[in-house]
């Protein structure tokens, strides 16, 4: 009855929808692939949101790549509080409409959206919006050809920055950076070092999603991009039942919840699920 429900009111209407979340609040969706997971089961990958409503405290900053309608956003928007602040970054014009509606009525709080994508370099790319929203993505570049010759007659030409030029903005590193850039996690890397290179007290913890078929679209592999966090100290958890973190086997990967933590304290990071 649910899936019945859930086809009609799309053929009915096209607007965003209001679901509940797993805590019961509500959040506006769009036709989706991640927004029918919400509808079904409360959350998109539900372990993953349950990390971290365990690592964010009262006053933490949380950075939100590739929010999409701010799932993560609101969740974090709870738990860091007045005191903390969420930053989310989606390229996508008509997503992002959806993050500013799904962030306003959760009332004062120190949320920044940002409609643009997170790259190597800050200034121009182009977003395949895709046809479903929840997978749109930048358009990889080839070496030796421009950008252009791979736009396609859909695709948006948005805005990019780096995360080095926003944190120098700032003047501020997150605790917490969750990321789904579907592929170019690579990319966001290249322009993040300064948080790559903070000390373990300091630096943050990542939690990314792990493709390595989306990593060979930009042409790098799984190991390049474990290879990159590791050579800056980081170490790789993958996400257990109730958001616990687990030891990192490439081929237990679930495809439902394909994400991985990386830290470079594990202690440290233990401690603080626990608190």
């Amino acid at each position: 009855m649910r899936r019945l429900l859930w086809r009609l009111r799309w053929f009915v209407l096209r607007k965003p929808w209001s679901v509940r979340l797993g805590d019961g609040s509500k959040i506006f969706v769009p036709k989706s692939g991640t927004g029918a997971l919400i509808y079904y089961q409360g959350y998109s990958e539900p372990n993953t949101v349950f990390f971290v409503q365990n690592y964010l405290k009262a006053g933490m900053i949380f950075f939100d790549i590739g929010a999409h309608v701010g799932e993560f956003t609101v969740v974090a928007i709870q738990r860091t509080g007045p005191e903390g602040e969420v930053h989310a970054f989606e390229p996508n014009p008509a997503i992002f409409k959806i993050l500013q509606m799904n962030t306003s009525v959760r009332g004062e709080s120190r949320s920044f959206l940002n409609n643009s994508a997170v790259w190597n370099k800050s200034g121009a790319v182009w977003l395949h919006p895709s046809t479903d929203p929840s997978t749109a993505s930048v358009l990889p570049s080839k070496r030796g050809q421009r950008l252009e010759e791979y736009q396609l007659r859909e695709s948006l030409r948005v805005s990019a920055i780096t995360l080095d030029t926003y944190v120098a903005n700032l003047g501020k590193f997150a605790d917490l950076v969750k990321m789904d850039v579907e592929g170019a996690e690579l990319m966001v890397l290249e322009g993040a070092t300064s948080l790559l290179r903070l000390g373990k007290n300091e630096a943050p913890v990542w939690v990314l999603e792990y493709s390595p078929v989306n990593y060979r679209t930009y042409g790098y592999s799984a190991e390049q991009l474990l290879s990159t966090m590791r050579s800056y100290g980081y170490k790789f958890l993958t996400i257990g039942q109730e958001g616990l973190p687990r030891e990192f086997l490439a081929d237990s990967i679930s495809r439902f919840e394909p994400n991985l933590v990386a830290t470079k304290s594990e202690t440290r990071l233990l401690e603080l699920l626990k608190s």
